[in-house]
């Protein structure tokens, strides 16, 4: 539930800064939950009954497609990595955060 709550702010964040960051969700659960999990938030999408952002445009790597090796130091949910063009971690963030907060930790990163 954490992770879902978090999906509305990362989908803010991947639509309005896609020429500046790249989100990329790394889902514990297999494609065979994630595929209908999200055509069922689709369907709540078309009938009005759940706000856009609440559906990830984002890529999700699913844990049947190999799970990152970062993933693997997940100490609770969500965490949130902010990664530089190389792969190199520059913050991480544990539990739920705002979309101010991570606006300032991705400027803070970056810069």
């Amino acid at each position: 539930p954490p992770c879902v709550a978090s999906i509305p702010t990362l989908e803010a964040i991947h639509r309005d800064l896609a020429d500046q960051v790249r989100v990329v969700s790394i889902a514990a659960e297999p494609s065979s939950i994630v595929g209908p999990w999200m055509k069922d938030r689709r369907r709540q999408v078309a009938a009005g009954t759940l706000e856009r952002l609440a559906v990830p445009s984002y890529p999700i790597i699913t844990n049947d497609a190999g799970t990152p090796a970062l993933a693997s130091a997940v100490r609770a949910y969500p965490t949130i990595w902010i990664l530089a063009p190389d792969g190199t971690v520059l913050q991480e963030l544990v539990g739920m955060h705002d979309l101010p907060t991570l606006l300032v930790a991705i400027r803070a990163a970056t810069e």
